[in-house]
């Protein structure tokens, strides 16, 4: 069983923060088959912390979305099931990074040059809203 409590926070346009207080509680059995300890709960306190950072370059004419995170997780105190040997839990550094491309820009399945494609019967002056 696990509580948590979080907080987040955008510090700019262009960065975030997140971080994350947590109480564990197991009471998965810890005893051996050939020792007299009963299996007993183990409890501790950790925390995560984690950033995001996004931009929006311009890659020719097409805004586009660059983003990255990181997070650190489990960063707290031993984990001491009665019996055995206090244990800190395992420290994560997760990092993710994305890039978007505008949708409908790229080529799709079965795309053809305009030249390879079948002449038209007839072609159409393009709508012009404001002049």
């Amino acid at each position: 069983m696990a509580f948590d409590l979080g907080y987040s926070r955008k510090l700019s346009e262009k960065f975030s923060m997140g971080v994350v207080f947590r109480y564990i509680y197991s009471d998965l059995g810890f005893g051996g088959s050939g020792t007299n300890v009963q299996p007993s709960g183990a409890s501790a306190f950790a925390a995560d912390i984690s950033g995001y950072f996004v931009t929006y370059p311009i890659i020719g004419q097409n805004e586009c979305q660059f983003a990255w995170g990181w997070n650190i997780s489990n960063i707290g105190t031993k984990v001491s099931p009665e019996g055995m040997e206090p244990a800190f839990l395992p420290t994560n550094l997760k990092l993710g990074a994305s890039f978007t491309f505008p949708p409908g820009r790229l080529p799709q399945p079965g795309y053809q040059p305009r030249s390879e494609q079948t002449p038209r019967a007839h072609t159409s002056a393009p709508l012009r809203l404001y002049q």
